[in-house]
């Protein structure tokens, strides 16, 4: 946690409530300071300071926010009856102020509770907490189902990243992650060969997941910095854009976009996000009341 004193969130619900309570409280006593207990994301101030987000995407609105970027995962059907989860998510956007959010995640009081309880322990052992991606779960695959799940050689395209990314960022498994990379090894080496590669229909229509999984999946810590630039460093030789059916392909420019724009600096994606502000801004835009003028949109 940085210098200033970490905001705990809690949704609206009793069972948020109750275990955000408990890690202010608790909180003060291992680090030594008061954390702010808030219920909006404005008083939350996002990207000024750590903030822990208890609850999950129906009942915290932050939560809310990252589940719907593809940060998170947690609703009120997972992780489940008393089950918790505690992901870090780095740096999220909008806010690109270098600050982490932390999700203490569950399904109901139970589980929350006991999300609380292990974040206080794991802060009472560690003078600044680590990566997190603890899960917690009935619906947990277990160590021979995880096994059957990687077993095969994954399929050369960027959705079978997708998969195993998504399943490391679900269920917290490395054997998940290393099949993710396993994946990524084996696009970079594709492109070595192949650089004008046709991109198949499934990586066209899930451009924008599977550019939001990386973004989550990147400070998994089996990655290094050699691994970073092999998976990104191709980016940026060729700044046409000419794809068909363009919703689903202005998704991954979005996504895309704004990563490498704001941990990379590539100034091309800067034309990448002006086409997606340009095709989803108008769609997004209330409709007129009947008989009024239509109003400019404006950015957001």
């Amino acid at each position: 946690m940085n210098d200033t004193p970490p905001a705990i969130l809690h949704g609206d619900d009793a069972a948020s409530l109750a275990a955000a309570r408990t890690l202010a409280g608790e909180l003060a006593k291992t680090i030594g300071r008061e954390a702010d207990l808030v219920s909006t994301v404005e008083d939350a101030r996002p990207g000024q300071r750590t903030i822990i987000a208890v609850g999950n995407c129906v009942t915290n609105p932050l939560i809310r926010r990252l589940f719907f970027n593809w940060y998170a995962f947690e609703d009120n059907l997972y992780p489940g009856p008393g089950g918790y989860t505690l992901r870090t998510v780095c740096d999220p956007y909008p806010w690109h102020g270098g600050v982490n959010v932390i999700v203490v995640g569950g399904s109901d009081e139970a589980g929350l509770a006991a999300g609380a309880q292990r974040l206080l322990a794991l802060a009472r052992e560690n003078t600044v907490l680590p990566y997190l991606l603890e899960v917690q779960s009935e619906d947990k695959p277990s160590p021979e189902e995880v096994r059957a799940d990687v077993a095969k050689a994954p399929p050369p395209t960027f959705h079978a990243f997708l998969d195993a990314a998504r399943d490391y960022l679900r269920w917290g498994e490395q054997a998940y992650a290393r099949r993710a990379m396993a994946v990524l090894d084996i696009m970079a080496e594709t492109y070595q060969r192949e650089p004008d590669r046709d991109i198949p229909w499934n990586e066209e229509t899930t451009s924008g997941p599977i550019f939001a999984a990386w973004d989550a999946f990147e400070p998994c810590p089996l990655m290094d910095d050699a691994a970073r630039l092999r998976y990104t460093g191709g980016l940026g030789k060729d700044d046409s854009v000419t794809w068909n059916h363009t919703t689903f392909p202005l998704l991954g420019l979005y996504f895309g976009g704004r990563y490498f724009q704001h941990y990379h600096h590539i100034t091309v994606t800067e034309e990448y996000l002006e086409k997606a502000h340009a095709c989803f801004t108008p769609a997004s835009a209330p409709r007129p009341a009947p008989g009024s003028r239509r109003r400019t949109p404006t950015a957001t």
